[in-house]
């Protein structure tokens, strides 16, 4: 049996969005729709979303959770540019009935403390 992991994705790889395609790629199973158990900030910076790791910051960002399995994340690492362009980490999400999993989420791997001129949102 091969180890498998919670993704939570908030931008272009959910449903009707341009690179859901990927998620098949990646051979996931979607569990259900979620939202990060903390804030964290989400911007659009051109046609791409960001999301910074600054906790407490921002909204409760709107995913879709994903099963995938490590060849799965592999794929997704490549796409995200992991660990150089976004950085994978662990983060406490919570489904819609209360039920709590630890999910893996893309963060861009940049800092920023200023969000001042943002639209900070909760959903892509």
């Amino acid at each position: 049996m091969h180890k498998q992991y919670f993704v939570a994705v908030y931008g272009t790889l959910k449903r009707n969005k341009p690179n859901h395609s990927l998620m098949s790629l990646a051979e996931s199973e979607f569990i259900g729709e979620g939202k990060t158990a903390d804030k964290y900030p989400l911007i659009v910076g051109g046609r791409l979303p960001y999301l910074f790791e600054n906790v407490g910051v921002g909204e409760q960002i709107k995913v879709e959770i994903y099963k995938v399995d490590f060849r799965g994340l592999q794929v997704l690492d490549k796409f995200e540019g992991h660990p150089n362009f976004y950085t994978r980490k662990p983060v406490l999400c919570e489904f819609p009935n209360g039920e709590k999993a630890e999910c893996f989420i893309y963060f861009i791997n940049k800092k920023r403390d200023d969000f001042s001129g943002f639209k900070l949102l909760k959903n892509y």
